[in-house]
């Protein structure tokens, strides 16, 4: 009769098998073989076979494969594990939430907790397999960012102080408060105050210079750019006596010319002296000159004729006469004509209404046979008056022509016959013929004697 023994296999300590030897599969450490139960914490195996192995996937640092529950700290996992109990499963140690470098910054750290106050929550920059674990970021404390590095720059959530503005960007922070102070420029100046000499200046410019409310940056309204002014050099066009060059306005007397100065200043100008009543060449006459005070007598007054910028200088001609009173005897005058002179308001030179050319009352040539001549006054005896024959403006100005002789000729000289000029008297015959005469009233009173 055969006899056959149950085979027993111990994992972990005790394996029992006929003489109770450990087989290759049954050499692992600790594990044995027995023909006794195995005891507490140990695992019967009847075929030899390892009672829960941990595979490649449950081998990580930590891991372990269990029939049992996995313990607090680690996750369960029904793969990684070989075994032909159910119950065998990966028990995989939780990771610690690793932080990464990116969440390596001074103060930041990673948690599967809620990030406290005062940090904000990043769910980057861990390992972890929890997707609760999140890096948590320490909330920069108001961090200026490039914009607010100038010089002097800084952020604050504080508000800023004098001499500084306050700008909402610039600064990486969570806090609202978080501003960037940008310290005010003092009043510097842009290109077109850095002439030389030209400077930017919160007070007020120094003499010397001028201010434009261009040309500075800054915040403050007083902010001003003071330009050196510019020199204002007179050229030879304006060294007259008396001229000078200058940037502000010309004074009384002097006229303003915008040419004959070296500046780059458009308000230099030239400040020439008015001549002092300088008489143009239509009051250089004999005898006339420009004066600034009352003409004296005997002059009259032309505003004409002078260069000066006193509307009292005037040209004073005097009284002069052209050709046409030049005749013999005629003269201009500014009074009355004497007697034995006439007034002709022409043929003088004058502004002055009263001067005028005082003609002698001029024969003309039916007015000049011998003994002939014109008179202002009654022609005397021996005479005959004639209207016409004389050049003059003044109706008494007539012509005196000397009577003409009546000589008798032969045929007028019989025994009281005679010659005459007026009518022939009773007892007389008139004869046109008989006298020598060139007047036509001259005839021959023939005595008694009728003459058909």
């Amino acid at each position: 009769m055969a006899f056959s023994h149950a085979v027993f296999q111990c994992t972990k300590w005790f394996i029992l098998v006929p003489d109770c030897i450990a087989l290759e599969i049954c050499k692992a450490i600790g594990d044995n073989c027995s023909k006794r139960l195995c005891p507490a914490g140990y695992t019967t195996n009847f075929i030899g076979l390892p009672d829960c192995l941990a595979l490649e996937l449950c081998r990580s640092s930590g891991d372990f494969c269990s029939l049992a529950a996995c313990p607090s700290g680690y996750t369960t996992d029904y793969t990684g594990c070989s075994s032909s109990d159910p119950n065998c499963r990966c028990c995989k140690k939780v990771p610690d939430c690793v932080a990464l470098d990116s969440c390596k910054a001074n103060g930041d750290f990673c948690s599967k907790q809620s990030c406290p106050a005062g940090y904000t929550t990043n769910l980057g920059g861990c390992q972890s397999s929890d997707p609760n674990c999140r890096c948590c970021k320490k909330v920069p404390d108001c961090v200026a960012l490039d914009s607010c590095k100038a010089s002097g720059d800084y952020c604050s959530k504080q508000p800023c102080p004098a001499g500084y503005t306050t700008n909402i960007g610039g600064c990486l922070s969570t806090d609202p408060n978080c501003h960037c102070c940008k310290k005010v420029p003092d009043c510097v100046a842009l290109d077109s105050c850095k002439a030389t000499g030209d400077f930017c200046s919160t007070t007020a410019c120094l003499s010397g210079y001028t201010t434009d409310y261009t040309g500075c940056h800054s915040s403050d309204p007083n902010c001003r750019c003071c330009k050196k002014e510019q020199q204002c050099l007179a050229l030879d066009s304006c060294k007259s006596s008396g001229d000078y060059c200058s940037k502000q306005p010309c004074p009384a007397g002097y006229t303003t010319n915008f040419s004959g100065c070296s500046s780059t200043d458009p308000n230099c100008r030239c400040c020439k002296k008015v001549p002092d009543c300088v008489a143009l060449d239509s009051c250089k006459a004999s005898g006339d000159f420009c004066s600034l005070s009352a003409c004296p007598s005997g002059y009259t007054t032309n505003n004409g004729g002078c260069y000066s910028s006193d509307p009292n200088c005037r040209c004073l001609p005097d009284c002069v006469a052209l050709d046409s009173c030049k005749a013999s005897g005629d003269f201009c005058s500014l009074t009355a004509c004497p007697s034995g002179y006439t007034t002709n308001n022409g043929g003088c030179y004058s502004s002055d209404p009263n001067c005028r050319c005082l003609p002698d009352c001029v024969a003309l040539d039916s007015c000049k046979a011998s003994g002939d001549f014109c008179s202002l006054t009654a022609c005397p005896s021996g005479y005959t008056t004639d209207n016409g024959g004389c050049f003059s403006s003044d109706p008494n100005c007539r012509c005196c022509k000397k009577e003409q002789s009546c000589i008798a000729l032969d045929s007028c000289k019989a025994s009281g016959d005679y010659c005459s000029k007026q009518p022939c008297p009773a007892g007389y015959t008139t004869s046109t013929s008989g006298c020598q005469s060139s007047d036509p009233n001259c005839r021959c009173c023939k005595k008694g004697i009728a003459v058909w």
